[in-house]
């Protein structure tokens, strides 16, 4: 499908012979089942259907896989804000004595969750320039799990070459982690350049309304799972109302970025112009790096 009709009209409802237009809010924490082998069932994932709230609603069964068809993932995991996705990907992806090459100027909360609470949980990590790929590569040990680099830096954008990054990684078996949420897959799909894993904050674009805290981490499906777990064991689930509200949100991404893109770079471009004004970030002036 056409990027602008996934946003529209993926993920929808559960199945059912009929539907309401607008899918409903599943605020639930706990689901009936009318006989034992029904649980049975569900729990060994023989049949669809859903058990506990902190497991997952049909609010986020459509959320994950709307964001996971615009991002090109197998499967995704919603968590309850950016941070509690690192949480998960960190809880579920790492162990100890790994070793994580990391990007300089990551967003602030995530540089110090893993140069602290992952430094405390035996996974050391190695920040560098991640504009320069001699670096990240130079940074590179026998332990090395991942590299994590954001697709824009927050908040002076800064832009890593991920196409020529992933090669590097990919024959080396390194999972190379994305956090796109300065971008949205509206504007850079990391997976379709050589990235493992995406990560967003859904409290930007995705939701787009203000409203929101949510996060995502998209990708394979096999560490999908295990970091699934991770959130459901360390309690970073998203709450279904959230999950509802970051749905409905997707559903206007695309005209959305394109009227923000093209509102930015007016606005950059006036702002460079005027003398008062020292330097302007913007990856679409001819003055960006």
């Amino acid at each position: 499908m056409d990027f602008h009709t996934l946003a529209a009209r993926g993920g929808r409802d559960v199945p059912s012979a009929s539907r309401p237009l607008t899918p409903p809010i599943y605020q639930t924490n706990v689901y009936v089942f009318e006989d034992m082998d029904t649980v049975e069932s569900v729990w060994e994932s023989k049949k669809p259907g859903f058990v506990y709230g902190r497991y997952g609603t049909g609010n986020h069964a459509m959320l994950e896989d709307l964001v996971a068809a615009l991002e090109g993932a197998e499967a995704a995991v919603a968590c309850a804000s950016g941070m509690g996705a690192t949480t998960a990907l960190l809880f579920g992806l790492f162990a100890p004595g790994d070793h994580l090459v990391s990007a300089r100027d990551l967003y602030g909360s995530t540089a110090a969750f893993l140069g602290d609470e992952g430094r405390r949980l035996g996974v050391e990590t190695d920040f560098v320039d991640a504009t320069d790929i001699a670096a990240i590569v130079k940074a590179l040990r026998p332990t090395t799990r991942a590299v994590f680099v954001e697709a824009m830096s927050n908040p002076l954008l800064r832009l890593v070459d991920v196409p020529a990054l992933a090669p590097e990684l990919a024959r080396r078996g390194i999972e190379l982690i994305v956090d796109a949420s300065m971008a949205s897959p509206a504007v850079f799909r990391p997976l379709e350049h050589g990235a493992t894993m995406v990560m967003h904050s859904l409290t930007k674009f995705i939701s787009g309304h203000g409203d929101v805290t949510g996060g995502l981490v998209a990708g394979r499906a096999e560490p999908m799972a295990r970091i699934r777990n991770a959130m459901i064991r360390a309690g970073t689930n998203l709450g279904p109302f959230d999950a509802w509200l970051a749905t409905r949100g997707a559903r206007t991404l695309a005209v959305r970025m394109e009227r923000q893109c093209a509102t930015a770079l007016t606005l950059a471009q006036g702002l460079e112009r005027l003398p008062a004004v020292s330097r302007v970030y913007y990856p679409g002036l001819l003055s960006h790096p």
